[in-house]
């Protein structure tokens, strides 16, 4: 069994099998596009990979990462590289409630810090960045 996505126009955003079924039935709560953002949400879930204590996903050019393990501390040197791809992104609370968290090291490869990349990171004293840094965002 199929179930499709309407816009508001009323044509078909897209078929999911009868798994998805469940979440559009949740979705359904909510008016549409908050319901595509939760729902893109849910699939980079779905669609994320791991490269040590980093969750991340790949658009098939670049990285993000997404989360880093709560429990992992020290100083963690963000890859510039994962799977032969740049990392350019760190995702928004990546890196959240990492308290034990007490230095970061970005690669040039980074262009782009998501909000509250690094909030409740209380044991975080130092941040360095790659030189040239390319971060264009934060």
């Amino acid at each position: 069994m199929t179930h499709q996505f309407p816009t508001r126009a009323g044509t078909p955003l897209a078929s999911v099998t009868s798994v998805a079924g469940a979440m559009r039935q949740a979705l359904g709560r909510f008016p549409l596009p908050l319901s595509l953002v939760l729902l893109c949400c849910m699939m980079n879930s779905l669609l994320a990979d791991t490269f040590g204590n980093f969750t991340y996903t790949d658009d098939g050019n670049s990285i993000t990462i997404i989360k880093y393990s709560a429990d992992a501390g020290g100083v963690v040197d963000i890859p510039a590289i994962i799977i032969g791809k740049p990392v350019t992104i760190i995702g928004n609370s990546a890196f959240q409630s990492c308290t034990g968290l007490t230095g970061v090291t970005v690669p040039v490869s980074v262009t782009t810090i998501g909000s509250n990349a690094f909030d409740g990171c209380t044991g975080l004293t130092s941040m360095s960045f790659s030189s040239p840094s390319s971060v264009i965002s934060i």
